[in-house]
């Protein structure tokens, strides 16, 4: 399946919808499980019942018909392909326009308005333990600036149910939005992979989506500080120290410590000790330089202090962790 034949597949009237036109609605109170979410019932949808095993699923929402209100068991990513779609989130409209992508967290509670003929939007159900586990691990284990804002979206979205991410003008949202859905319909010897894969690059570029929209943003000043700060470590590893830091940003070192511990949970120098081992990993997966060469590259001149804190990081020595990553196959 190509983009053309996606999206006339997209575009065209299925059964379901056919029936919707013509005013057979479905009632879905007498096919779907129900719940109590404060103190009212709402239809409860779980992947679970959909495929035990299943990590993700994925599907075009029906138009032409008003969906009550409902939550899931799992994270929903809607993405607006075509057109708009109102929906009422924990009691207020929203309106998602083309473009758009609505993160919902599990169990919030939203409603559907009808979609129209141009209105397509596609949603992407994500188990949460996928989500939240080691999957974030694939792209952001070597940034604490990616981990400072996934952590961010993360708190963001735990807090306030829903995102909605301003990705309308992101080429590459809805080019992998759209390779991700020709994988899911036409499915190759390789699904598993390409899908998996494909889902990494939407979540990554939802986050760099969310990056600039708080680089915008004038209430976020503190936000951006961090973010910057954790830019001059990420580049300066090796040399960096809390005073040179806090002069370059014009702040008081005890300040400037208090605030990273405030916004990330780590001290200034928890930041660098996890920059340093995430680029002595990647060495040590990647090349064949000694540990000695690899410790020194990274910031540490005392060998035996480069073992303490890899060993704290990552629950085994150097040489150990090279070992096990040469015998284990690549995913």
């Amino acid at each position: 399946m190509n983009q053309y034949t996606l999206d006339k597949l997209l575009r065209t009237v299925t059964d379901s919808e056919r029936e919707y036109l013509k005013g057979n609605f479905k009632d879905y109170g007498k096919v779907y499980k129900t719940r109590e979410i404060d103190g009212r019932k709402v239809l409860y949808f779980s992947i679970e019942d959909l495929d035990p095993t299943a990590l993700v699923t994925a599907k075009k929402h029906s138009r032409f018909q008003s969906f009550p209100e409902h939550c899931h068991s799992c994270i929903e990513l809607n993405y607006m392909y075509s057109g708009q779609c109102v929906q009422h989130i924990n009691g207020k409209r929203y309106v998602l326009q083309e473009g758009q992508t609505l993160l919902l967290n599990y169990d919030t509670v939203h409603r559907i308005q009808p979609l129209g003929q141009d209105d397509i939007m596609l949603v992407l159900n994500i188990r949460k333990d996928y989500l939240t586990g080691n999957f974030f691990d694939r792209f952001s284990a070597e940034s604490i600036v990616t981990s400072f804002f996934l952590d961010s979206l993360n708190d963001q979205v735990a807090h306030q149910d829903f995102l909605i991410f301003q990705s309308q003008h992101s080429r590459r949202l809805h080019t992998f939005i759209r390779e991700f859905m020709c994988e899911w319909y036409s499915p190759s010897i390789v699904s598993a992979d390409i899908i998996s894969s494909l889902l990494t690059l939407i979540l990554s570029e939802i986050i760099n989506v969310y990056k600039s929209d708080m680089d915008h943003r004038d209430n976020a000043p503190q936000h951006r500080l961090i973010a910057a700060v954790l830019h001059h470590i990420e580049t300066h590893y090796e040399t960096c120290t809390l005073t040179d830091t806090a002069a370059r940003f014009g702040l008081n070192s005890n300040y400037l410590s208090n605030l990273l511990k405030k916004h990330t949970g780590s001290s200034y120098w928890d930041l660098v000790t996890s920059q340093r081992i995430h680029v002595a990993k990647r060495l040590l997966r990647n090349t064949a330089m000694s540990v000695t060469d690899i410790s020194n590259k990274v910031g540490y001149q005392n060998i035996s202090f480069f073992y303490q804190k890899f060993q704290q990081q990552v629950g085994c020595l150097p040489g150990e962790y090279r070992q096990v990553q040469a015998s284990t196959p690549a995913p």
